[in-house]
């Protein structure tokens, strides 16, 4: 008897749907949903292909689903051969009716119905997964947005950062956006007068701004891991002196309100010129005035 255990219901599916018309009068499928949870549907599998085995054609195929379910699909199976191991299951599951235990499908006259049960159970399977795998995402994403809001504040950082900031030769502005268009635009307009430093990874950017202390900042709002209004509240906790413009997609009041309650200096809507753009890095007034307008 061939067991599958692995990818068991996409196996069934692909078993069945090989079966010629001419080889479907030749066999049966029996399907045993069993009342268990999977702990109790392993501790039974021993006794369960015991009596497969005993009772079952040699060249049965069982296929063991992910879901509990056990499906057999069987050729030149005689009903007495069917009733027996129904029999031989009875001891197993003694609350349970035979006839609900164990359900005896006729091929060709039931495919379709069993080809409809194995994809729901693929499909919901699959559902599970997806279901399974964006939790871990957001559990992941969650631990790196409160790993980077948990940076600690004092008043030795900030002394430390306008102490960085009075040594820079050059004025110095910081990107911090996941989109490679504004990075680049930002960084092409302002690059022969500043020197211009980007970055799309938040917990990056902090660590980069209390390494470098720039004299403004230019901050997305919707950055992947933590959202740039909570960012920004990090970065004025941390520098006071901190001249923050924010970026965004989305100019409704709402949003320019929360972010200039939060500290921000300006706000500026994408898409935007580059002859926004200077005008808004000109009003800067903690960038040193002798620096030129770009042309």
């Amino acid at each position: 008897m061939l067991i599958y255990d692995q990818h068991a219901t996409a196996e069934c599916l692909k078993a069945l749907e090989s079966l010629s018309i001419d080889q479907l009068p030749h066999y049966r499928m029996l399907h045993l949903a069993l009342p268990l949870n999977g702990v109790e549907g392993r501790a039974l599998r021993t006794p369960l292909l015991i009596a497969a085995e005993a009772h079952l054609p040699a060249d049965s195929q069982l296929f063991w689903c992910e879901d509990g379910d056990i499906f057999i699909l069987c050729q030149r199976l005689s009903p007495k051969a069917w009733r027996h191991f129904a029999l031989a299951l009875g001891p197993l599951f003694p609350p349970q009716p035979l006839e609900q235990l164990v359900t005896l499908h006729e091929l060709p006259q039931q495919r379709g119905q069993l080809l409809q049960v194995l994809d729901y159970k693929l499909e919901r399977r699959h559902q599970a997964h997806q279901a399974q795998t964006q939790a871990a995402q957001a559990a992941a994403a969650e631990q790196r947005r409160a790993a980077l809001l948990k940076v600690p504040t004092d008043n030795s950082q900030t002394a430390t950062l306008l102490a960085t900031r009075a040594k820079h030769t050059k004025p110095l502005v910081m990107v911090i956006e996941d989109d490679l268009f504004t990075l680049r635009l930002v960084e092409t307009a302002l690059k022969s007068h500043y020197d211009v430093i980007a970055q799309a990874d938040a917990s990056v950017a902090l660590s980069m701004y209390l390494h470098k202390a720039p004299h403004m900042v230019f901050l997305d709002i919707n950055l992947p891991d933590v959202s740039g209004h909570e960012l920004l509240e990090k970065i004025v906790a941390l520098d006071p002196e901190a001249y923050v413009v924010m970026l965004s997609g989305n100019s409704d009041r709402v949003n320019i309100m929360r972010a200039m309650g939060a500290g921000a200096r300006g706000f500026l809507g994408k898409p935007f010129t580059r002859d926004r753009l200077i005008q808004t890095v000109t009003k800067c007034p903690t960038l040193p005035k002798k620096t030129t307008r770009p042309a």
